[in-house]
């Protein structure tokens, strides 16, 4: 009898290590725990009812709340113009985290700004949250929301619905935040793109035709040997991929999309931690969630060069106002060639056969050449 060929599963691909953690209530709760610990929630909220309806909002929402605040993540503008050499040399590393940037498109999309809340005191809520630094880590961002409803409460005047921090938290979150409100709707079927397109047999076929001669190479080019011996990619090793690929140039051009768009794509594929504030885990991606994140930049590139094609009447319903489409809102923008899986398996192939991937690749042997010399 002729043999069968096993039929294709998650747990034995290339992604089987990828696990997506936000679906586990357990770790939630856990990761909520901590961030609650972490944020200065009894200074700020003395009332017992309103800290506890606080707590309760937060929690139940927690999931979606992670998955909002690693959209909107990026890097410090002035140490991200900096070179390597500089922040090694200043043990300043690359990490991650909301900026004034990011936060103000949140402030657009989201329509927060009015009557209840102005640009001014959104800035400076911002700046309160974020002291002494310019970033603001997950725990930070559940603590602004909190400081933006107590403005919001502030100010209502008196009306029912939001004369308490609880209240106002919960018809922020419920009225412009969450779920169907359309840019989280885009924010989740980004997110769900994983499952749908890239945790298939189509593409999956795909990466592993590349993983020898390039997907392979080119991680290790930029990874380091970590505990029991994995190997992992920081944000640094990140940023090298993407310089050699020359791809999402934010230096010489002064484009603070491009930067967001490359914290992006590392926040995206990375899996979830439980303490995002203390250790070095958070600053590493496996092998499994690079191999996510270039899948991808191929698909990113191809929805961001669709909306620049469009007719300028159809171009309009991206803008919002700002520098451009932020990489969540614009993601799934190419339907046919990115959501669609074998339209994308296509489109994958011939981005990791092309030109621009062959010397990058060669580009980061050559610099780990240099740097061993």
């Amino acid at each position: 009898e002729a043999a069968t060929t096993p039929a294709w599963e998650l747990e034995t691909s290339l992604f089987a290590p990828y696990e997506e953690m936000l679906a586990k209530r357990t770790f939630c709760d856990a990761s909520f725990d901590v961030d609650w610990r972490l944020a200065r929630f009894n200074h700020m909220l003395r009332n017992d009812y309103d800290r506890a309806q606080v707590r309760e909002s937060l929690r139940s929402q927690y999931a979606e709340l992670t998955v909002l605040y690693r959209s909107l993540c990026s890097a410090e503008w002035e140490l991200a113009l900096q070179t390597p050499a500089s922040r090694a040399q200043n043990a300043s590393p690359l990490v991650f985290g909301v900026s004034l940037h990011e936060f103000t498109h949140l402030l657009v999309q989201h329509c927060l700004v009015g009557e209840e809340l102005s640009l001014e005191d959104s800035d400076a809520q911002f700046i309160i949250a974020a002291a002494p630094g310019h970033l603001i880590a997950r725990h930070r961002f559940l603590e602004l929301l909190v400081r933006l409803a107590m403005r919001w409460a502030g100010r209502s005047g008196g009306k029912s619905r939001t004369n308490s921090v609880g209240k106002a938290l919960e018809y922020i979150l419920s009225k412009h935040i969450m779920y169907p409100y359309p840019s989280m709707r885009l924010k989740f079927k980004a997110v769900q793109w994983r499952a749908d397109v890239l945790h298939s047999e189509t593409v999956e076929r795909v990466l592993r035709k590349h993983c020898q001669e390039m997907l392979d190479p080119m991680f290790n080019a930029v990874s380091k040997a970590g505990m029991q011996g994995i190997r992992y990619m920081d944000t640094e090793g990140w940023f090298d991929v993407l310089d050699a690929l020359e791809v999402l140039e934010y230096r010489a051009s002064g484009d603070q999309m491009a930067l967001w768009d490359r914290v992006w794509l590392w926040q995206v594929s990375a899996i979830s931690r439980i303490d995002e504030w203390r250790g070095d885990s958070l600053l590493q991606l496996s092998f499994a969630e690079f191999l996510e994140a270039i899948a991808r930049l191929a698909a990113l590139m191809r929805s961001r060069e669709k909306v620049a094609r469009l007719p300028p009447e159809e171009r309009d319903k991206w803008d919002y106002g700002l520098d451009g489409p932020c990489a969540s809102t614009v993601f799934c923008a190419d339907k046919d060639g990115v959501l669609d899986r074998g339209a994308f398996a296509g489109h994958l192939s011939e981005f990791l056969c092309s030109a621009r991937m062959r010397r990058a690749l060669q580009r980061l042997r050559d610099a780990v050449g240099s740097n061993e010399g």
